[in-house]
């Protein structure tokens, strides 16, 4: 049995589960992690083994605690996948997104996917149905674009994440607002129908901050993950523990 802990360090939050073989225990979400909080983790779970999947520099002390108390995988572009990677920087790819690749080719490893990530970024990636992870979109998040206009501008206002009913905006917050969150939304659905074009039957993951917006806007079928990305670093993490039984 493998009782482990993926962590999930992202630009704004930090995702951390308890796995108890590939089976989800406890997820929990923190704006800031620490050796207390993660020793807590441990000694409640008995968790054995750990992966990390970090956007910044993690703490060198954490690194060595885990290292001592786990066995410890913080996952970059040399670890070892159960998937193929075909990019062409392997080493700029954000661990986040093969992460993700990875938890949706375990759910639908016949078929094509396509992973919307809407955080600080909105990722879309693709994943075919042979297990080769085949590229992706980066773009603004929602956040980031509401704040894009108000900063780099004079006059205009920052407003508030709203979905306002009209098409047209009434008054200068709402054109922004209809702006900056509907309009990634219609580029992630014009995304998806390209994709459905190009690779025929396509399943479609949400994960992220926003994708709960995104899921009431939508009228494509899409399947909520809140947690691939957690589902994939423990795939991962599997796959390396088995390597060095």
């Amino acid at each position: 049995m493998l009782v482990a802990i993926a962590i999930d360090r992202g630009n704004t939050r930090i995702k951390a589960g308890i796995f108890i073989d590939d089976i989800a225990e406890k997820c929990f979400v923190y704006k800031s992690i620490s050796i207390d909080r993660v020793s807590g983790l441990i000694k409640k779970y008995d968790v054995t083994h750990c992966i990390v999947c970090n956007s910044g520099k993690l703490e060198v002390d954490l690194v060595d605690y885990l290292r001592k108390h786990t066995f410890l995988i913080l996952l970059n572009h040399t670890t070892p996948l159960p998937v193929a990677i075909s990019y062409l920087t392997p080493q700029t790819l954000g661990r986040d997104r093969i992460a993700a690749s990875v938890g949706a080719w375990m759910e639908n490893k016949r078929g094509n996917s396509l992973i919307v990530n809407m955080g600080t970024c909105i990722t879309m990636d693709v994943m075919g149905h042979e297990g080769k992870f085949l590229g992706g979109n980066i773009s603004p998040g929602i956040k980031m674009r509401l704040k894009a206009m108000h900063k780099f501008t004079a006059s205009l206002p920052m407003v508030d994440l709203t979905i306002n009913d009209k098409i047209l905006g009434f008054d200068t917050t709402s054109a922004l607002q209809n702006g900056g969150v509907k309009g990634a939304f219609r580029e992630v659905d014009t995304f998806i129908n390209e994709m459905k074009e190009q690779f025929g039957e396509i399943k479609v993951f949400l994960a992220g901050g926003d994708a709960q917006l995104f899921e009431k806007y939508t009228k494509n079928v899409i399947f909520a993950r809140p947690n691939i990305v957690l589902q994939g670093l423990i795939e991962i993490l599997r796959y390396n523990a088995e390597k060095k039984l």
